[in-house]
């Protein structure tokens, strides 16, 4: 980091400047001399990683910050990364100048060198950049870089290593600084609160063919000072300039300055627009006022405490320009308080999934959409305050010609005391609100249905569907002996299923066990249970194939016979989505007997082979998974054969099973993205668990006789299906990792 100090409207540029460094916390003293000429003082820096201004003490001066970006003066704390930054401070006209000096401190939290070293080079740089001065204060600077080298090399320094840094992080209230802004060796952390000189350059200097104009919406209410004029800030800081800022102030009386502040940037950008509302009648209302104002051809929605990404508009203008999109949103990230930097979530999100937003509003921030399709939905709806934007977003994805999801963190939502972020759970009037937006808007569609919270949280929803009708549903197990684990399996089925039309076809293939037999002949008494003879080599595809032509179910499940139904409503939580028309196939929630999870969906193009692998495997069952999605319906490419449900004509219409490419391994993942291709969207339901003894009963594919098998399966799902494996799985975010785990490599440890 290279730093330059200087005072304006000085000639005698007097300046004595030091530093100290504690354990990644950059801090800066400082020392000028005080004389009338001296208005402002300034200190820039060129910033080569994620730098943090904090901690003003001024003295006499006001503490008020001149922030500078390539030239663009705000008097605001910053908070984002950036090629070029000064921060200055301007005498108060109140100051009294009974004092020889005034010592300035500041701090930079800098998280972007490997090692001390690379800190002590950076002290180098300072020197080198005091110019005209370096000559007259190298001498010291030296002095206490020799000092400060001689220290940390010191046994002392390195036996007090541990207790140091436990007072460090005590005294500097940094408890628990996110993973994502440690230092690792050879992991790239992203820049993901700000861009670099040459981005912003060349974000600037793009001329769209067809540009619009952006019209965000942001009704105030009381808004804190600083987080208002740091949201203010991050839009003027837009590499997109063709938006307007429509604020609408329901702020209580006391509450001037929240006016104050926002006439005083209006005074200096005429792209932003404000009205003073008589009265607060709601977030709802107000935003409705807020686009009263827009004369914009999209709409954006921000909080008014929250910070848009610089290339936000730029990367929503990119999406509709080259992809048609009339609604679009990115993915984003919860931080705490005042520190951008103190993650509590990042939420990577998917492409757009009507089954996962019914559940979960995941689209949240940052969108952006038509007004047309503002006006045509009706703008918001004062009866779903505290849930509006979930009902807004439904009625809007609903109506898009075009959804695209940006795959970037343009979006920071502060959590604080007073944000929803942080106080929805607390509030029941938006709980409420929530359920009511779900079941009006699946209403409209004339699917009747009640909803609950999930275990994920209160505004995560658990949507229970109308049953329409009570159709029979053929639940299709191919069995070879293991006699103990097939009994375990359709005890379990009869015990525990809640939902009573159902028939059970066992297909065995060649079992030679007399036990076996003799509990086939005790199934035959129940008239619901069939057994079929399957005597060829074993090829699951074709058995099920076979079985499912002598089935009499209006539904099919293939049910392995190494599994054991948990939850009673198993087959109705299945039948919900099954049911309807739009829907190919369901599959359930499977739990490891260690009680971890063995399947939770299907990511296509992740695992070993960089075919598919089952999301959040070996994730405790306990936990609610990345974001929640181990407790909600959602969307995904496909659901493992172990226990899948599909409509019997659906499956018969798109060819069942593939037997010659696909006899043992990935024949479900085929074809579930034969039903993905043809428009069907498949759903994995976590409200239908079930235990999963693992290929007890066949084996591992990666051993022996079965690897040749497999290696020809897997060359031949590669040939098929390529395209859908270089374009990467919509419902699965390419900033997660591969193994289909939900990791985040920058991140996580």
């Amino acid at each position: 980091m290279e730093l330059s100090f200087y005072t304006i409207k000085d000639t005698k540029k007097e300046l004595f400047a030091t530093e100290e460094l504690h354990l990644g916390l950059n801090k800066i003293n400082i020392v000028l001399p005080v004389f009338d000429q001296f208005d402002e003082i300034v200190c820039e820096w060129n910033n080569p990683g994620a730098c943090v201004v904090t901690g003003i003490n001024t003295g006499f001066y006001e503490n008020l910050l001149i922030v500078s970006s390539n030239g663009v003066n705000d008097e605001n704390l910053h908070l984002f990364d950036m090629p070029f930054c000064s921060l200055g401070l301007k005498k108060s006209k109140e100051a009294k100048h009974d004092e020889e000096t005034v010592t300035v401190n500041f701090s930079i939290r800098c998280y972007s060198y490997p090692d001390d070293r690379a800190y002590i080079t950076a002290i180098g740089n300072v020197i080198e950049s005091l110019g005209p001065m370096k000559d007259k204060y190298k001498t010291r600077c030296e002095l206490a870089l020799h000092d400060y080298t001689e220290m940390r090399n010191s046994t002392f320094w390195r036996l007090t290593a541990v207790p140091r840094k436990i007072v460090e992080r005590i005294r500097t209230g940094n408890y628990s600084l996110p993973a994502a802004l440690r230092t690792k060796t050879n992991v790239q952390v992203p820049n993901v609160t700000d861009i670099t000189k040459h981005r912003r350059e060349s974000e600037e200097k793009h001329v769209f063919e067809h540009p619009v104009k952006f019209s965000i919406l942001v009704p105030l209410y009381n808004t804190p000072p600083r987080f208002l004029k740091e949201m203010i800030i991050s839009v003027q800081r837009q590499t997109y300039s063709n938006w307007e800022l429509c604020l609408a102030d329901a702020s209580d009386k006391s509450q001037a300055k929240v006016a104050s502040i926002v006439k005083k940037f209006a005074q200096n950008d005429s792209r932003i627009k404000y009205l003073q509302l008589a009265e607060n009648r709601g977030i709802s209302y107000n935003t409705n006022e807020c686009e009263k104002m827009a004369t914009g051809d999209y709409i954006a929605l921000l909080d008014h405490d929250d910070l848009l990404h610089p290339s936000a508009l730029y990367m929503s203008m990119k999406a509709i320009e080259e992809e048609g999109a009339d609604f679009t949103y990115t993915d984003e990230v919860t931080f705490e308080g005042t520190n951008i930097n103190k993650f509590i979530t990042i939420n990577y999100k998917c492409d757009y999934a009507k089954d996962t937003l019914i559940s979960n509003n995941y689209i949240c921030h940052f969108s952006t959409f038509k007004k047309q399709l503002f006006e045509d939905c009706g703008g918001f709806q004062d009866k779903y305050n505290g849930s509006q934007d979930h009902a807004l977003i439904l009625q809007l994805t609903s109506k898009a010609s075009k959804v695209v999801h940006i795959p970037e963190i343009l979006y920071f939502w502060r959590s604080h005391n007073n944000s929803t972020a942080q106080n929805i759970e607390a509030k029941p009037y938006a709980i409420r609100a929530g359920y009511n937006a779900v079941k009006d808007f699946l209403g409209e569609q004339g699917i009747h249905c009640e909803v609950t919270s999930s275990p994920a949280a209160k505004t995560i929803y658990h949507v229970h569907y109308e049953l329409l009708g009570k159709p029979k549903i053929s639940i299709i197990i191919p069995n070879k002996n293991c006699y103990p684990v097939l009994k375990n399996c359709i005890d379990s089925v009869f015990a525990k299923t809640e939902y009573d039309n159902y028939e059970i076809v066992v297909v065995d293939n060649g079992s030679t066990e007399y036990t076996l037999m003799n509990y086939y002949e005790e199934l035959q008494s129940y008239p619901n249970v069939k057994i079929l003879k399957y005597d060829k080599e074993f090829n699951y595809a074709a058995i099920n194939n076979y079985a499912v032509h002598n089935a009499t179910g209006e539904y099919i499940v293939f049910l392995n016979n190494d599994t054991e139904v948990i939850s009673a409503e198993w087959l109705s939580e299945m039948l919900m989505y099954a049911q309807r028309a739009d829907v190919g196939a369901v599959g359930a929630k499977l739990i490891y007997p260690n009680e971890t999870i063995q399947h939770a969906g299907i990511i296509i193009g992740a695992g070993e082979d960089h075919i598919a692998a089952h999301a959040h495997l070996g994730w405790s069952r306990n936990t609610v998974g990345y974001m929640g999605k181990l407790c909600y319906v959602s969307n995904v490419m496909a659901v493992t054969g172990a226990c899948l449900m599909t409509k019997k004509s659906t499956f018969i219409g798109v060819g069942g099973f593939d037997e010659k490419n696909f006899a043992v391994a990935y024949n479900d993942v085929d074809y579930c993205l034969k039903l993905y291709q043809e428009g069907f969207n498949n759903v994995f339901n976590p409200f239908a668990e079930l235990y999963h003894y693992e290929s007890i009963s066949r084996g591992s594919d990666r051993v022996g006789e079965n690897k040749e098998r497999f290696d020809r399966e897997v060359a031949a799902f590669r040939k098929k299906w390529g395209s859908v494996l270089e374009n990467g799985d919509p419902y699965y975010n390419v900033h997660l990792s591969e193994d289909a785990l939900y990791k985040i490599p920058w991140f996580d440890e």
